[in-house]
């Protein structure tokens, strides 16, 4: 099981326990999304936590494991090398941070990369994943 959290009060949390029904609960928080990008987090994917970038009908997927001797390591999903600029993300709905666009992919290729790391724990075959740098 894993906990959803799209804001900092407690009741913007829910615990899921599979990638269908964290797909049920991020679709309605979309539209929300749509005018105010945010980034909501799923915490205990194994030992991962997914951090997700809504913004209407595009996303950005990243997942982290950290690791006790070495630290971090995040993969993240690639959208298109050749789009410029900056979408800003709220996280939680509070803290700003800038993401570049290049990193935006298609609402559902996010959520099905998502659904497929909660479900499994492995990276959805075909999608363009990249590591961050340390």
């Amino acid at each position: 099981m894993a906990i959803l959290r799209w804001g900092e009060e407690p009741e913007h949390a829910c615990v899921v326990s599979d990638g269908a029904e964290l797909e049920q609960h991020i679709r309605p928080l979309v539209t929300m999304a749509a005018h105010s990008p945010r980034i909501v987090v799923v915490e205990g994917v194994r030992d991962h936590a997914l951090a997700i970038g809504l913004a209407g009908a595009h996303a950005t997927l990243s997942i982290t494991t950290t690791h006790a001797d070495t630290g971090p390591e995040e993969v993240f999903l690639r959208g298109d090398a050749d789009r410029p600029g900056t979408t800003t993300f709220f996280l939680l709905g509070t803290t700003h941070s800038p993401i570049l666009n290049e990193l935006l992919v298609p609402f559902e290729l996010a959520v099905r990369a998502a659904r497929e790391f909660v479900d499994s724990g492995t990276l959805l075959v075909g999608a363009d994943w990249e590591q961050a740098e340390s």
